[in-house]
């Protein structure tokens, strides 16, 4: 009987995940099929068994520098919100400096219609990253456990992302 389609006991199918080392929220899982994989063998190391080689191919890799969606996003939302309270201030000095001139003065200024589009401009990433970072975060909250295999190699549904 195929499982999963495989048509020989030398294919097989990988499952990988993400897990973000900041927020601790998983990636969806995705699953490969393989047809040989390699396994390192340290040369001079006696006593080593086909599982100790699997078990060193699964073991899970520590990816540096790698951030998921949402911690991405809040850094961006960050820098969002400090480069519009910058441009809220250049606004108010830009306002101040042009009072004398009265409101018209204000409203005619380039620079001063420049600064507010660029204001706008930053709202409107932030609303979009807000939502992002409020809805956009995997429905399991971070709760998600990788699904595992029942006896017949299936996955088992009370796993099942």
């Amino acid at each position: 009987a195929r499982v999963f389609g495989l048509r020989s006991p030398f294919e097989g199918l990988v499952a990988s995940f993400l897990k973000c080392a900041k927020c601790q929220k998983w990636s969806a899982v995705q699953h490969e099929k393989f047809n040989s994989i390699s396994l390192s063998a340290p040369m001079y190391e006696e006593g080593l068994g086909l599982c100790d080689l699997l078990d060193d191919y699964t073991k899970p890799e520590v990816m540096e520098g790698v951030n998921c969606d949402i911690c991405s996003a809040q850094k961006t939302l960050k820098q969002i919100k400090r480069e519009l309270k910058k441009t809220e201030s250049q606004i108010q000095r830009r306002e101040a400096s042009l009072s004398n001139a009265g409101a018209e003065a204000i409203t005619d200024d380039a620079e001063t219609q420049r600064l507010y589009q660029r204001k706008s401009d930053f709202e409107i990433q932030q609303v979009l990253l807000q939502h992002h970072v409020q809805n956009g975060i995997d429905p399991t909250d971070g709760e998600f456990s990788p699904p595992t295999l029942d006896a017949e190699n299936k996955i088992d549904p009370q796993t099942r992302a």
